[in-house]
């Protein structure tokens, strides 16, 4: 739980950080608050965040195979 208001407390003073975003989604998914760790995984990938970087988190696997994740990556490439 604390690492939870941590993070959020970094989100707020840094909102469209990439690692704050990114520690972000661990946290939450880690945490089970997926819906949590989807929108901040929409908004890291909207900070110009590379999916890559969490798709190799062994920690994010489970979420990186779900279909709205999927989706969001799809959403945001860059053509």
């Amino acid at each position: 739980e604390r690492a939870v208001v941590e993070v959020e407390q970094a989100k707020r003073l840094n909102p469209e950080d990439i690692t704050v975003l990114r520690k972000c989604v661990l946290v939450y998914e880690i945490s089970g608050r997926r819906a949590r760790a989807l929108q901040a995984f929409n908004d890291y990938l909207e900070a110009g965040g590379p999916a890559e970087e969490l798709k190799i988190n062994p920690d994010l696997a489970e979420m990186m195979a779900d279909p709205e994740v999927q989706a969001l990556m799809k959403s945001q490439r860059r053509p």
